[in-house]
């Protein structure tokens, strides 16, 4: 079998399983199994496969037709410009919640009017997942920097699971020194600390909503970071009031919305007092971060 027959194949399987972005997802499959990039596989398309790495494609192309999430396939996402490991115990990360890691490094490195710009800081994130909003943050803000001057970071999830996964990627790009993780329901097992940050994408997927998804999430993400409760709002009311006591005095909450509800969570930063609340928009226009200063 050629590359170009195995790419059928599996394209053809994938597009009758009604697979998102088939030809995208045939290729990506044929490249982790081949090795083969895309301008040798035009260059090539008459290569041989051996009959061990066919198995092993057409496999992958199968479960893919399940719609088990690609990601954890090939076992990876790219995030920021960094590839992240990704499994079922985790959410696997979204383009979006990129406007959130970028959002918390302006405000990171904005000089205040009077203050000079500070050297290093500490950053807090809720419900890290697969660590991946705190590492990119780590990874992007300490470049260039000595160590004395290196932003640290705290990452939190009830899963301990999520963070062994969010563990061997700090190992995996070299922040696991600036990193401590946490098992915990929000801040009850945190000590006394202050941030200069707290970051989170939380559940915010109203629970009667989740169904209506597509496959890949609602069957293979977990349920825990899907369910924002009736109205999507329930983890907001515990965070927003909560992360006042852990923020320094002028330090920044920033969390993740559904594209639909930035005027709720608005509310709810302004009802605790937070000031210059702001919401910034995704790649696609949407809403998608609000943000609040102590």
């Amino acid at each position: 079998m050629t590359l170009n027959d195995l790419y059928q194949v599996i394209f053809t399987q994938l597009i009758q399983a009604e697979v998102p972005d088939a030809d995208v997802d045939a290729f990506r499959l044929l490249e982790f199994v081949t090795g083969i990039n895309h301008a040798l596989f035009l260059a090539d398309k008459e290569q041989e496969v051996s009959q061990r790495l066919a198995d092993q494609a057409l496999q992958l192309a199968s479960q893919r037709a399940q719609r088990i999430p690609l990601q954890h396939l090939i076992g990876e996402q790219e995030f920021m410009g960094l590839s992240f490991r990704v499994n079922k115990h985790v959410l696997i990360p979204r383009q979006d919640t990129e406007v959130l890691v970028e959002s918390a490094l302006r405000l990171a490195t904005a000089q205040p009017e009077g203050q000079a710009c500070p050297d290093s800081g500490h950053v807090l994130d809720i419900g890290c997942g697969s660590g991946c909003i705190l590492i990119s943050f780590l990874h992007e803000i300490n470049k260039g920097r000595s160590v004395s001057c290196r932003w640290h970071g705290v990452g939190i999830d009830v899963s301990p699971k999520a963070l062994q996964t969010a563990s061997e990627n700090a190992r995996r790009l070299h922040t696991s020194s600036e990193l401590q993780w946490i098992c915990s329901d929000l801040f009850n097992e945190l000590e006394d600390q202050i941030f200069d940050l707290i970051l989170s994408n939380p559940p915010y997927i109203p629970t009667e909503v989740i169904q209506t998804l597509q496959p890949e999430v609602k069957n293979h993400d977990p349920i825990t970071a899907l369910d924002g409760g009736a109205d999507g709002l329930s983890f907001y009311h515990r965070l927003i009031p909560d992360s006042r006591t852990y923020l320094k005095q002028n330090g920044w909450l920033l969390v993740e919305i559904g594209y639909d509800q930035a005027q709720a969570v608005t509310r709810i930063f302004e009802s605790c007092g937070y000031r210059n609340v702001n919401v910034k928009k995704d790649f696609a226009g949407c809403d998608r971060v609000v943000a609040g200063q102590k």
